[in-house]
């Protein structure tokens, strides 16, 4: 009796420590990118001197990266090189296929290899990611604080940043889900502040993601039916006065965003109804289904047929496609989108919340956004999903007595 009691802490001490070096790995992610921004905003660096002040904030990635990776391994070896190995066989066989500047090739490789990857191999092999969620709520109002005063204090005369919107946009997920989860008004107040402030300097990419979120939760709810349809008529009420009010209601707020000296672009767009606006995406959507018209089977490989870097399809299932062709970049889509529906088979209430949170940040990428090589977001979705099929044995050695344990998601 004493030796089961002794495994059992033992066990959940071993998988608890092990789980936290993990996570400081990920959320020290957000950190130094969030600690890269603020610098680069409220501090007068020149251009040409980003890159060295990121390889600097680069180091602390490094160290976290170096003190959990023996963990990492330990638990998804096997994972991690197959999925490096695959990256870099995509790489190679773009650059044999020569539709890809090299410079965009290397640039994509090493996000998608030394960061992005990691950062989903790492979310995979956490065991409880409740304590991934509890470190990073911690860990979040940091996140936001240096957010609000690279925009407050800012050398650059900054109204509107996709940037920014999107890294406070990981906060702020977190902040709503622990509202509605606990009930706690501070995160509901904190919320609200992050997103007027979206609203204000961000972009619509990043609402529509809260949006999104929303509408998740709303789902996912297990409140009664009434209540339900108490909420959905209270919205409907609120929506219909809105728009009885519309012209008068954006008048007094644009107006009084001039007087402080604001200016959103957002609500800018949405009060002369140009919210829609697709800021020439339409165009260049056109432009590479063409180009998929002209490469239906073999594709033009990872990056391939790019304009130039920053002008990709803005658009993940038509950045597949590209790649990778109709065929196999067809299987590829229909398994993202099909990855989507996860959500609705996981037990695990932590593992839920946060394949929502993830789920909501990366919705916009098959709507109006793409490079997906480099989006960490998406890699740590991935790495959720996967993680929930799968069940983990592991051995520890106990006064010389091997025992077997099983973690299951």
């Amino acid at each position: 009796m004493h030796m089961n009691n002794l495994k059992k802490t033992y066990d959940r001490a071993d998988i608890e420590y092990e789980d936290r070096q993990i996570s400081y790995f990920i959320i020290s992610y957000y950190l130094v990118h969030t600690l890269n921004l603020t610098i680069k905003y409220i501090f007068p660096i020149p251009v040409d001197l980003y890159s060295q002040v990121s390889i600097i904030l680069g180091i602390i990635l490094v160290v976290f990266f170096l003190k959990s990776i023996r963990i990492v391994l330990k638990r998804s070896l096997i994972p991690f090189v197959f999925c490096e190995f695959f990256l870099l066989s995509l790489f190679l066989l773009s650059y044999l296929m020569g539709n890809a500047e090299l410079s965009l090739l290397l640039e994509n490789a090493v996000w998608a290899m030394i960061i992005c990857l990691p950062l989903g191999i790492y979310m995979y092999s956490i065991s409880n990611k409740g304590i991934f969620y509890k470190l990073f709520i911690k860990s979040s109002l940091i996140m936001s604080i240096l957010l609000f005063l690279s925009i407050v204090f800012n050398e650059k005369d900054i109204s509107y940043s996709m940037p920014f919107s999107y890294a406070l946009l990981v906060p702020t997920l977190f902040h709503i889900n622990e509202f509605f989860e606990r009930g706690r008004k501070i995160y509901l107040c904190i919320s609200l502040i992050e997103i007027i402030s979206i609203i204000l300097f961000g972009s619509r990419g990043a609402l529509i993601s809260i949006a999104f979120f929303l509408i998740l939760k709303f789902i996912l709810n297990e409140k009664n039916l009434i209540k339900k349809i108490s909420v959905i008529f209270i919205i409907l009420i609120t929506l219909i006065i809105i728009y009885f009010n519309f012209d008068r209601l954006g008048m007094v707020i644009l107006e009084y965003l001039a007087e402080e000296g604001y200016y959103s672009r957002t609500l800018y767009l949405l009060f002369s109804n140009r919210i829609t606006y697709d800021s020439g995406r339409f165009e260049i959507f056109k432009y590479y289904l063409n180009l998929v018209k002209q490469k239906p089977f073999l594709g033009w490989g990872v990056l391939g047929g790019w304009i130039k870097k920053g002008y990709g399809p803005h658009n993940m299932l038509i950045e597949v496609l590209l790649a990778f062709g109709v065929i196999v970049g067809g299987l590829i889509n229909l398994l993202l989108l099909l990855s989507q529906f996860r959500i609705f088979f996981v037990k695990d209430k932590k593992t839920r919340d946060l394949l929502a949170i993830y789920m909501s940040i990366c919705i916009v990428l098959f709507f109006v956004s793409g490079n997906v090589l480099q989006k960490p977001n998406l890699f740590i979705f991935l790495g959720l999903v996967l993680s929930s099929f799968k069940h983990r044995k592991r051995k520890i050695d106990i006064g010389g007595v091997k025992y077997d344990y099983t973690t299951e998601k």
